[in-house]
């Protein structure tokens, strides 16, 4: 693994808020914003450099996460230099990270905050959860289940971070 600057891979407007580990983070800005790929950094570099730190990236529906989520993370684990099958290991079933260090991303679908649990080893500590597309859930109260699911019994640090492209409406 080779060593890299954050500030060479992320967005400048992004700087101030990437170490940050503040409870409910909301990102929001159009298809060329960098939001996700700036989340997906962030989310491999505290899996990476945190004790029993493992995250959840969620889309509302599974169908959609092979080609968002889970190429974002990848794409980010190649800008921080790992290389795949020595730094992690990836897998597309079950859909998951798997790093040197323990640490583990999953990957779910939000349409059933239930079966999400199912797909979280007993013993992983869940740490970061991105709700990507934020307004493709299909409401306020399923977001606040599936952060519970997750946040119940960590006394450490938690992030719950939120994506979505602002409708050209308002």
């Amino acid at each position: 693994m080779s060593k890299v600057k954050i500030r060479d891979i992320i967005a400048s407007h992004f700087y101030n808020t990437f170490n940050s580990k503040k409870t409910n983070q909301l990102y929001k800005g159009g298809r060329n914003s960098t939001k996700s790929s700036m989340i997906a950094i962030k989310i491999v570099y505290n899996c990476l450099n945190n004790n029993n730190c493992s995250a959840v990236a969620l889309r509302n529906h599974k169908v959609d996460l092979r080609k968002s989520v889970y190429k974002e993370i990848k794409r980010a684990c190649k800008r921080l230099g790992l290389i795949e099958n020595i730094d992690y290991k990836a897998t597309v079933s079950p859909m998951e990270i798997k790093f040197n260090n323990g640490n583990t991303i999953y990957f779910a679908g939000g349409e059933d905050f239930e079966a999400v649990k199912g797909t979280i080893d007993e013993d992983k500590l869940i740490k970061i959860v991105w709700f990507e597309e934020l307004t493709g859930f299909k409401d306020e109260e399923t977001v606040e289940q599936i952060k519970a699911t997750f946040l119940r019994g960590n006394n450490d640090w938690f992030m719950a971070l939120y994506s979505f492209n602002p409708p050209k409406n308002k």
